[in-house]
């Protein structure tokens, strides 16, 4: 049950979820080293040294090449790991084939691949596609816990880097936006910036509510890297703001509204509406939206979604 903002720990959720979101910096998965006889990290912390070699190598090669060729040593990896790296590597792994994929549907050479590069005129659309979502799943944050996760492992419990002299950081400059399609979003977020860094610092849990015109705009520019997550943070706004509506609740209201103790004359059902509506604001899927969209926009643009 989300409740509105009148005190107690689930107050204000969307508020601290937009906040985490649109603020997102790395965060680092913390492991505890077991010793001893029947170590489960034995087999593990061996195929990290048999693969620093291949992975420091793979780095060199770039954000987009590398990390295609740096699968087969994730694929070792993701088989040798403990059961505390298992769900890390499964999404390091997965979205990272979901990429080899995509730049084999588009014809492209993996050797040379680039995510800042300017596709091909002529390259089919649903090509595109798929490419630009495998790369927009490669820049949120999700993937890029897991491979501060799977990093930090490997120094606390191996004692070594996957990465000799150096860092895994393959995915940098992916989900980056061609130059030919970013330039009237990138106006609309220079365009938006001074007001959405007035509405969203405020703090209330209305603020994604009152920025939902902002949204709107920049999702009405946005290029197709970022297109399904804007939609999907557009959508599910709008949601909350029109079952508010329907139960006679004014939006700049849900600051106060409490779920426990509701206006006079609405139903059990509107109430229901409400509250469905803003569990579905507060999940891990429009977060993970949210962290995309700012991802990706500092990347393609140069500056945040929030001065």
């Amino acid at each position: 049950m989300i409740p509105g903002a009148r005190g107690g720990r689930g107050t204000k959720v969307v508020a601290i979820m937009l906040a985490a979101a649109l603020v997102l910096g790395g965060g680092a998965l913390l492991f505890a080293a077991i010793g001893g006889s029947g170590d489960p990290y034995a087999r593990y912390c061996d195929e990290v040294t048999d693969q620093q070699q291949a992975l420091s190598e793979a780095v060199g090669l770039g954000p987009g090449a590398g990390l295609l060729a740096a699968l087969p040593s994730f694929r070792d990896l993701a088989d040798a790991a403990p059961s505390d790296l298992v769900d890390e590597w499964r999404v390091v792994l997965t979205r990272s084939e979901a990429l080899a994929d995509a730049v084999d549907a588009a014809g492209l050479d993996p050797a040379t691949y680039d995510p800042s590069d300017n596709l091909p005129d002529d390259l089919d659309p649903d090509a595109v596609a798929m490419l630009t979502a495998a790369e927009a799943g490669l820049a949120g944050p999700q993937a890029a816990a897991a491979l501060v996760g799977v990093q930090q492992q490997a120094r606390d419990v191996c004692g070594t880097p996957l990465v000799v002299d150096g860092a895994l950081d393959l995915v940098t400059g992916a989900g980056a936006t061609r130059e030919s399609e970013s330039g009237p979003y990138c106006e609309e977020v220079r365009a938006r910036q001074a007001a959405l860094s007035r509405v969203l610092s405020s703090g209330g849990a209305d603020a994604l509510l009152r920025a939902l015109p902002a949204f709107r705009a920049l999702a009405a520019q946005s290029p197709g890297t970022l297109l399904s997550d804007w939609r999907l943070v557009v959508r599910r706004v709008a949601a909350l703001r029109d079952a508010l509506t329907a139960a006679g609740v004014e939006p700049s209201d849900w600051a106060t509204y409490d779920p426990q103790d509701p206006p006079a004359g609405i139903s059990a059902a509107q109430r229901a509406a409400v509250e469905q509506a803003a569990t579905d604001l507060a999940s891990a899927t429009t977060e993970e939206a949210l962290g995309v969209v700012q991802t990706v926009t500092t990347r393609v643009c140069g500056t945040s979604l929030v001065g």
